[in-house]
């Protein structure tokens, strides 16, 4: 997993001249993965059947004590109805459970702050 962590000034530069550094994408392709919760990042789920995912609860603080902040995006490729199960109340307003749409293309985008995951836009994804 790559955290965006600038601390070269030539990383400022390349902010200051509008490029943005891009995150290589994780592929998960299994039955039951887990998606790591270490910083920012972009899955796809692959898997030809369900995949049943699991996200741990996020660590409280910034970067180097937890991951406040961090924005995940999750992506189906496949047109099966992929789950992501959290903690009981994991995940903002007092759920537990992502639920894609058997369509490829559904995403949601999860945020990551004070050991609880927030969700911020989505596509053909039920939170519940």
């Amino acid at each position: 997993m790559q955290h965006l962590v600038l601390t070269d000034p030539e990383d400022d530069a390349l902010l200051a001249n509008g490029e943005i550094p891009v995150l290589a994408p994780t592929v998960l392709s299994g039955s039951a993965d887990a998606i790591p919760v270490t910083g920012p990042g972009v899955y796809y789920i692959t898997t030809a059947g369900v995949d049943a995912c699991t996200i741990a609860t996020p660590a409280s603080g910034g970067f180097g004590v937890g991951v406040d902040g961090a924005i995940v995006r999750i992506v189906s490729t496949t047109a099966n109805a992929h789950t992501i199960t959290a903690a009981a109340n994991g995940i903002v307003p007092s759920h537990h459970l992502a639920t894609f749409a058997a369509a490829a293309g559904s995403w949601i985008d999860l945020l990551f702050f004070r050991g609880l995951i927030y969700p911020l836009a989505s596509s053909g994804v039920t939170i519940s």
